[in-house]
């Protein structure tokens, strides 16, 4: 649970408890046994499977030894999805780890509209030496990035809580995360995502008459952002349209140029090497390799490990084969949420993946820290239940 707890709050304490809960898990006398059941839950499985294909990748990779390495350590987020899965089919454990996540950013959104509101003052403390405590209204404990993609799942899971649940709650804590995600927050992936996972809250929900109301909601929220020049909708409005007048002229040096420098860059890459890619762990030497034929206003974008786009970063390592095979990943996925006990689960488990396709498209969201254990543990917890049934079904 405190591994869960401490998503949004420190990576340091949250990997402590993750690597203690998988020294347990190695530990347990029914390691065998879980992993069996692990093997016989698609998610669990292609989870697997596709950090095996990671490390296949090392066989025709360019980069060196150290790269490499680097490569495989970033994908292996997959291995946890094996292995905490068995202890989240009993819906108590399933249950605790989703009121953690949920008291979490409870706890989180109550600071940064505290801070908002100027009732208190962001926060600034030195522990100790090297060691410091830091809550601010864009980013809470972490930064707005990774803490505004939070809050947009959280927004969406909360109001589909609410359904399930029927608690006033949820409703609000969805109402104030998305709030929070789409108008106060400066992370424009979390912008994104909050709008995107609304939509698709709306659609889950009304079906047909999303038509009408998806439209009118999509409306407001841009004539409420555009018009009121103190929300960071606001801002990421004008961020966006100044990055590409200066992306047209060359310039590479703000958040939504240089991505798009990194994908200019990473397109030639992958137009040289399209079907395998250049392995592994091969983004920083395939870059260096390449430097010629990049544009030379990008040419400063060339050393880079991380084009912030997952798709691109398989697409560099894997060629079109990998990017095909990850995808593909994700529609099984998204097809056997058909098969997930309630709607709780099934609608939450298709805005996850909707989160990983569109958050795969500007940032590494699997292999950047937060973001990928993130995605991984919730993949288990929702996908959990398909084991608990078919164990019923055998039973």
């Amino acid at each position: 649970m405190a591994y869960v707890f401490f998503i949004p709050i420190s990576t340091a304490l949250m990997n402590l408890f993750l690597y203690l809960a998988l020294i347990l898990i190695t530990l347990n006398k029914d390691f065998i046994k879980n992993i069996k059941i692990s093997w016989k839950n698609y998610a669990s499985r292609s989870s697997l499977l596709f950090f095996l294909f990671v490390i296949l990748g090392s066989l025709w990779s360019i980069g060196s030894y150290e790269d490499i390495i680097e490569g495989i350590s970033t994908y292996k987020k997959f291995i946890f999805v094996f292995l905490m899965l068995p202890f989240l089919i009993e819906k108590k454990n399933n249950e605790l780890l989703l009121n953690a996540f949920f008291i979490s950013m409870a706890l989180i959104l109550c600071l940064v509209y505290l801070i908002f509101l100027d009732i208190i003052q962001p926060i600034n403390v030195q522990l100790y030496k090297g060691v410091s405590l830091h809550v601010s209204e864009s980013g809470g404990f972490k930064t707005h990035i990774i803490t505004n993609i939070l809050f947009a799942f959280s927004g969406f899971m909360s109001i589909h809580r609410f359904f399930d649940l029927n608690k006033v709650v949820y409703f609000l804590l969805g109402v104030l995360s998305f709030y929070y995600s789409i108008f106060i927050n400066d992370g424009t992936t979390g912008q994104i995502l909050s709008i995107s996972l609304l939509s698709i809250l709306i659609i889950q929900k009304y079906r047909y008459k999303a038509v009408l109301i998806l439209p009118i909601a999509l409306l407001g929220i841009l004539t409420y952002g555009a018009s009121n020049n103190n929300t960071s909708i606001y801002s990421a409005i004008n961020k966006v349209h100044t990055g590409l007048g200066d992306f047209e002229s060359g310039t590479a040096v703000k958040s939504v140029d240089v991505r798009l420098a990194m994908l200019t860059n990473g397109l030639i890459i992958i137009k040289e090497n399209p079907w395998i890619g250049t392995g592994t762990g091969s983004i920083n030497q395939s870059h260096i390799d390449n430097l010629d034929k990049f544009p030379p206003t990008f040419e400063h974008r060339s050393k880079t490990t991380n084009p912030h786009s997952e798709h691109l970063s398989i697409a560099i390592q894997y060629g079109l084969i990998g990017l095909l095979l990850y995808l593909f990943l994700i529609y099984k996925l998204f097809e056997y949420t058909k098969k997930l006990p309630n709607d709780f689960y099934k609608n939450s488990a298709q805005g996850l993946l909707i989160l990983i396709l569109i958050g795969s498209l500007g940032t590494s969201i699997i292999t950047d820290s937060g973001e990928g254990h993130f995605i991984m543990l919730f993949i288990a917890i929702l996908f959990a239940p398909l084991s608990n049934q078919a164990i019923r079904k055998n039973g």
